[in-house]
């Protein structure tokens, strides 16, 4: 069906616009100035998750954080393993409903278990499906290849983090053809740590673990110096919460062009401290968003953790938080058909029943928003 609308305002590549936008069935057809269908607010393209755990659902609000990483992580184990399966897959699968009503069309989603991916695909949402690769054991892994899943959702193996996955093996998910990998990446001290010394939590935790890694040399350099030694670091590859990361490093990972997805809410909660946004802007990071997961998430509304920034950085303007959470997040999942209104695109349509300048209204919690066409 073909669509002329008029909003108050359209988010598009070039900022908030008073534009008509036809659309057939979704797919942009055309952005004018020309008479179209009246509707009140924010016309936005769908957004996008870049990085979930869906398959943690059933635990949300089950694992206190406010310590630190590791920390966190050891309540999170403590948890497992679990007889019934059920209760994690219907909470994945309520999970995927929940994004789709905050306006989510694409995810980055950490798996180490299926639980997850029937209710994306059930539910038509787009993206990628990481299959997280653990092991500190030097000895060769076959990460697999890339696989579809659906129509727009793809599966490929990703490494989970510097401290917890062997170089062989970041090297070899990483060298994988298909949309760009994720890993963790400087989300905590604790992780600088290991890669300087060998030592601190992180080594506590794997000899508490039965880990055999006493066979790394730790290099001596932070995480992303370390990604970038083993050939990796680069626009398919995107890094994950970066909280801890320096200046040098920004601007290592800016030239490199790797994208960085932001999880500030995740941050605060596990250990109370959000990454220098600032400093990655004006190094020229390309920035997403996320949720994490909702064991350290109340939700997994994107326009919240955008709220979050701006209330953190009120110097940065609300547009470049919407980049992020739409064409920021489009580049972390290799997606360029989605992301943003253009000609051309089937990014999927929502419409934010927002009245006020944009600027000032997503500052504040906003009604959920309506969809207008979900690819």
């Amino acid at each position: 069906m073909r669509q002329r609308l008029r909003p108050d305002r359209v988010f598009t590549p070039d900022g908030f616009r008073a534009l008509t936008v036809e659309h057939e069935d979704g797919r942009i057809v055309a952005l004018d100035d020309g008479p179209g269908e009246r509707v009140d607010g924010l016309l936005l393209p769908g957004l996008i998750n870049a990085h979930t755990h869906l398959e943690l659902s059933w635990l949300r609000g089950l694992v206190p954080g406010g310590d630190d990483l590791e920390s966190w992580v050891t309540r999170l184990l403590g948890h497992l393993p679990v007889d019934d399966v059920g209760p994690i897959r219907s909470s994945a699968a309520s999970a995927v409903r929940e994004a789709i009503a905050f306006g989510t069309v694409a995810v980055g989603d950490i798996q180490g278990t299926p639980f997850a991916t029937q209710a994306l695909i059930d539910a038509r949402v787009q993206g990628t499906v990481h299959r997280e690769v653990i092991g500190q054991e030097p000895a060769p892994l076959d990460v697999g290849g890339c696989e579809e899943l659906a129509p727009g959702l793809v599966s490929r193996p990703s490494p989970h983090a510097p401290y917890s996955t062997w170089p062989e093996r970041i090297r070899d998910a990483c060298a994988v053809a298909g949309p760009p990998a994720a890993i963790h990446l400087d989300e905590d001290l604790a992780e600088r740590r290991f890669l300087l010394t060998g030592s601190g939590p992180w080594a506590q935790h794997l000899d508490r673990m039965g880990r055999d890694w006493r066979s790394f040399e730790p290099p001596g350099v932070s995480p992303a110096r370390y990604l970038d030694g083993l050939g990796v670091l680069g626009a398919r590859l995107a890094l994950v919460h970066m909280t801890h990361a320096v200046s040098a490093d920004l601007e290592l990972v800016a030239t490199a062009g790797s994208p960085v997805v932001l999880c500030p809410r995740s941050n605060l909660h596990i250990g109370g401290v959000l990454p220098d946004v600032p400093a990655m802007l004006r190094a020229g990071v390309t920035l997403a968003l996320g949720t994490d997961s909702l064991a350290s998430c109340p939700d997994l509304d994107l326009l919240a953790e955008l709220r979050c920034l701006a209330a953190a950085f009120p110097d940065v303007p609300v547009r470049a938080w919407l980049d992020a959470a739409t064409q920021g997040g489009a580049h972390a999942l290799g997606r360029p058909d989605l992301g943003a209104i253009a000609v051309g695109r089937r990014p999927g349509l929502l419409l934010l029943p927002v009245a006020d300048d944009p600027e000032t209204s997503l500052r504040s919690p906003v009604p959920m928003p309506r969809w207008v066409s979900r690819p």
